[in-house]
């Protein structure tokens, strides 16, 4: 039996979740010696080659000219993709794992956004099923389109583990983002960063801390506007830009207390791996929670004057505080899974469509 691995996608998912799902994908598959996987496209991602070359004994690598050669011979087989189209493999079961929505390209052109949300109309409608790891998928597939849910297979994947860094490993990050500080580590728009920069103002003139803010912003071009806005900024030296494609788990360990604004589909993958890791997270209250999702932190406006300060400064100051906010996040996460995810694991669903 093979599954072969599409690792390029279309869809605008930074490239460190991509690497990580694939990697998820491979582990819970397990080392079956029945089953074969095959990775097709072109892998950019150290950890990822790193991964492929520990794992020779059930992985390969095909170019899609040699998995289109490989497949006509093979009727045992599926597919897993991103968001890419997949001509080389139309005649098995394709299974579409969504990690990204169109909508998410805010940075494309108004021809290319269209392209994209064509292209992913046909995806979801040539998919055998559509794969789901969380509420988050779920709930944003059943927005675009109410029957899609007799596709949705919701599928359990491997979740982080408890913090697998060293105390050593999180000051190596620290050094080298933050320049060895604690830092607030902030998911946000390019209309917030103003407002948000006022508040992180309030709470430095108030603490007089080294604590740094790390402001995450989803492309390039925003990024470099948010540089503009950065100058005379009295403490831009306690402030760093960072691109989302830079964003990956390691960073999120190291944090302090994760603020999230203006999110998009595609990053809520971090979102379980946050609780997992015991950091805490600050909703602004626009952000669309899932129901019941609003247990994994604290939810109020952004907006509001001096509430983002004050939350900044009670974390600061009470780390018993900010600690007990973690565990309970992480009891409701792990009370959330035991009552309501009765899913099957994805080698089960692998296994029941390749005979």
């Amino acid at each position: 039996m093979h599954l072969f691995i599409a690792t390029e996608t279309k869809l605008p998912v930074p490239r460190s979740i991509l690497e990580c799902t694939i990697i998820d994908l491979v582990s819970s598959l397990g080392a079956n010696q029945q089953l074969h996987i095959v990775l097709v496209g072109t892998l950019t991602a150290d950890n990822l080659n790193l991964y492929c070359a520990q794992k020779k004994y059930m992985l390969s690598m095909m170019t899609k000219w040699e998995a289109a050669k490989f497949l006509k011979k093979e009727a045992n087989a599926a597919i897993v993709h991103f968001g890419v189209h997949i001509n080389w493999a139309q005649q098995h079961q394709v299974y579409f794992f969504p990690l990204a929505l169109p909508e998410d390209a805010k940075n494309k052109s108004f021809l290319a956004l269209f392209f994209i949300k064509k292209a992913f109309t046909v995806w979801l409608s040539n998919a055998h099923k559509i794969l789901c790891y969380n509420d988050w998928t779920i709930f944003y597939i059943q927005q675009i389109d109410p029957k899609l849910m007799d596709k949705i297979v919701n599928i359990q994947l491997p979740i982080a583990p408890d913090l697998p860094l060293q105390w050593d490993q999180l000051a190596a990050i620290k050094a080298q983002i933050a320049k060895g500080n604690n830092y607030f580590l902030c998911f946000t728009s390019l209309e917030k960063v103003i407002p948000i920069l006022k508040e992180f103002s309030i709470f430095k003139k108030w603490q007089h801390s080294t604590m740094q803010l790390l402001l995450v912003l989803e492309n390039k071009q925003m990024l470099t506007k948010a540089q503009e806005q950065l100058k005379g900024y009295k403490f831009k030296e306690d402030v760093v830009l960072q691109n989302l494609e830079e964003v990956c788990n390691e960073w999120i360990a190291a944090s302090y207390a994760i603020l999230w604004e203006g999110n998009t589909f595609s990053t809520t993958y971090w979102f379980t791996n946050i609780i997992r890791y015991e950091i805490p997270i600050l909703f602004d209250i626009k952000t669309k929670l899932p129901s019941g999702w609003g247990k994994a932190g604290e939810v109020f406006s952004f907006s509001t004057q001096l509430a983002l300060s004050n939350h900044l400064k009670l974390y600061y100051k009470d780390e018993l505080y900010r600690h007990e906010r973690a565990l309970a996040a992480k009891d409701w996460l792990v009370g959330m899974l035991s009552a309501t995810d009765h899913s099957p694991l994805f080698n089960n669903i692998v296994f029941s469509h390749i005979k």
